[in-house]
């Protein structure tokens, strides 16, 4: 009660974890937004104590900065843009991705990367294991291949051969 409000602003800019701190009466919508740019994960604060204080802006900053943090935006709010900043941000946030989008190569993609996210695979479709996606979990994740496909699903490359290659009925 006896800081400023530049200091606490500040203050909650280097220890975004300070918000869970703080009682309802001093959650304010900006402190709200410089925690949730900070650190992702202090929108899980936000959403527990103040819910009136949560809109979509504040969850998209709070996704590009911890892309975990989408587990605690509304189901409404999980569109596209917002899905793939979290994705892109931290592959760990595709087992929050509705399961409309899943299927998304590009999403896959980001998901599942030669550098982690092979558990991700657990979360695709099985109609959407690809060999390559399949090969890039087994790299980054021991058990891998529990989740693998009875049937691969055809490449990035073989759908792009496929859309060219013009239907025999088509040309009847």
């Amino acid at each position: 009660n006896t800081v400023s409000d530049e200091a606490r602003t500040e203050y909650l800019q280097y220890h975004p974890a300070m918000l869970m701190g703080f009682s309802g009466a001093y959650i304010f919508k900006e402190n709200a937004m410089i925690a949730c740019k900070a650190c992702g994960l202090a929108l899980e604060h936000v959403v527990n104590k103040e819910p009136r204080l949560v809109d979509y802006n504040l969850c998209m900053e709070a996704v590009k900065s911890n892309g975990y943090a989408l587990k605690w935006v509304k189901r409404a709010w999980k569109d596209r843009p917002m899905c793939y900043a979290a994705v892109a941000n931290n592959y760990n946030a595709y087992k929050f991705v509705p399961r409309n989008m899943k299927s998304e190569r590009k999403l896959m993609h980001l998901a599942i990367t030669p550098m982690g996210g092979g558990q991700n695979l657990q979360y695709a479709f099985q109609k959407d294991k690809s060999k390559y996606l399949c090969r890039m979990a087994d790299r980054t994740f021991a058990e891998a291949r529990e989740f693998f496909p009875q049937r691969f699903a055809p490449s990035d490359n073989e759908l792009k051969r496929q859309a060219r290659i013009p239907w025999p009925h088509a040309q009847m």
